[in-house]
């Protein structure tokens, strides 16, 4: 091989690298695109969700919002699993949000949120059925809790 046909294939081999790395690039700027990295899905800027910032929330107030936050989630997920839940709990659950605006308003908006128990598969009827006897008495718990709140509240 003579001195100009290795130089020749380096100059080859350069300009494939050049373009696979570069030309993507290349071409969004010719056809008045942003380039591919910038132009990937940027994430909405977050909105400021607390009136107060985290870091002057006592760590009372902290474990009081993840109550009422945990709570509430015990609550939608019941309301999704048993039929007959909300309506049952359903002006509870308005006075308790009432109750626990402040709470509430500490956090900013309320999460989003969907929980759903599963209900067991592959078991005997018998393990369901306690299964489900279980939750449901778990969700009575926590609504009990709840009106517990209430009638414990200043008036």
């Amino acid at each position: 091989m003579s001195r100009y046909d290795i130089i020749l294939a380096l100059i080859v081999v350069g300009l494939i690298v050049v373009l696979v790395f570069v030309g993507p690039s290349l071409l969004d700027a010719w056809r008045g695109e942003e380039p591919a990295e910038q132009a990937a899905p940027v994430e909405a800027p977050v909105e400021a969700e607390a009136e107060i910032p985290e870091a002057e929330i006592d760590p009372e107030t902290a474990a009081q919002v993840e109550r009422v936050n945990t709570m509430l989630m015990l609550y939608q997920a019941c309301a999704n699993r048993f039929e007959g839940f909300d309506e049952r709990g359903r002006e509870t659950l308005a006075a308790w949000r009432q109750r626990n605006a402040d709470v509430l308003a500490i956090q900013g908006a309320e999460p989003d949120f969907h929980i759903v128990l599963r209900r067991p598969g592959g078991e005997s009827d018998e393990a369901r059925e306690k299964a489900d006897a279980e939750e449901l008495a778990m969700c009575e718990r926590n609504l009990e809790v709840m009106r517990a709140d209430l009638e414990s509240a200043p008036q």
